[in-house]
Formats: C-alpha cells, structure tokens, sequence
C-alpha cells in the first residue's frame, strides 16, 4: 500500500496539470530514486474497468536490492544507508569513537568519526589516526576490534604514523575454515 501511494503521488507530479514548480522540487528526486530502490511495479494481465492493463507494486526483496553503498534508502536523507551487524539492522551512519583507555585516569573522547554506514571499519583506521596526528593527540598503541584491522593497517600505523596498532585478527573465512579437515 505504501510503494502504491507513493508511486500514485510520483505519477501525479509528473501529470500535464501538476504545478512545474512542485515537479522540480529536490525531494522528489529523492523520493523517486527511494521508490525505484525498493519497488517493483508490474502489469497484471487483468483488466482494469478501463480496458487497460492493472499496475501492481510489490517491495523488493532484500536479494532484489543493489548494494547498500549505491542506492538511497530515505527520501529525507539522501546520505543515509543501510547496515546489517550481527543482530542488529539500521539506516544512518557509523560513529567511530577513540578515547584514552589509561587504567588510572578518566576515559576521554579524543575524537570522532562519522560515515556512511556502508563504509567499512577497516576504511576508517587511517583516517582516525591522521585526524589525531593532526590534533597532535598520537596514542603510541591504538586499540581497535578485528573489524578496524589488517596485515596492511598493522604495517602502515608503525611505518607511516608512527602508531602501534592493537586489536585481534579477523578470522579467516575460505573456504579451508568450512570444510572439516581441510
């Protein structure tokens, strides 16, 4: 019901008689490319009174759907994207938080780093240390979750920032770790 009312409001700018300013407005764009992301429509083979053929829509599959990175997924926000990890689901953005972790002293925030939610963690190690280069803030080790590390992130902190870079590896994921024996 909903991909249908959007797509009779759509139809509606787009009529002869729809005010051009209304037709031109940025939003629709958004709208637009919002309702092609996550709807179908199709031609039933019944008739309408009208002797035409019936439209339908129906919501796309998750399988159905581009990549998160390629499409919008709100008409109010055009940067907004999809992310799925482990139990949970959202559309928005990635906060990257760093903070001291002394064991005597109080935690404080040193910086933050907001992406797209399509972006990888991993993408967002160099930035984060560079930003705290920049702010003269340097941790000599900087710890992070498996998803914010790699052999090559591991090499460039030491070499390039001058930062240990801490944190376990990602497990591995060929094929060897799903066969029992292999």
């Amino acid at each position: 019901m909903v991909g249908e009312d959007g797509f009779h409001f759509l139809d509606a700018l787009e009529a002869l008689e729809a005010p051009q300013e209304a037709r031109e407005l940025p939003i629709l764009e958004s709208l637009r490319r919002t309702w092609q992301r996550h709807y179908e429509r199709t031609r039933d083979e019944a008739m309408t009174a009208a002797g035409g053929a019936k439209r339908r829509v129906r919501l796309k599959t998750n399988q159905a759907l581009p990549p998160a990175a390629e499409g919008i997924e709100s008409p109010y926000d055009a940067d907004a994207r999809y992310r799925h990890q482990r139990d949970t689901s959202w559309t928005g953005y990635m906060v990257h938080v760093s903070e001291t972790c002394e064991p005597t002293a109080p935690h404080l925030l040193t910086h933050v780093h907001t992406t797209s939610a399509s972006v990888h963690e991993a993408q967002c190690t160099t930035p984060m240390q560079q930003a705290l280069l920049d702010k003269e803030l340097p941790p000599r080790e900087h710890f992070v979750d498996a998803a914010s590390i790699s052999a090559e992130l591991l090499v460039h902190s030491r070499d390039e920032q001058g930062i240990i870079l801490r944190g376990p590896t990602r497990p591995s994921q060929g094929w060897q770790m799903q066969v029992a024996g292999a």
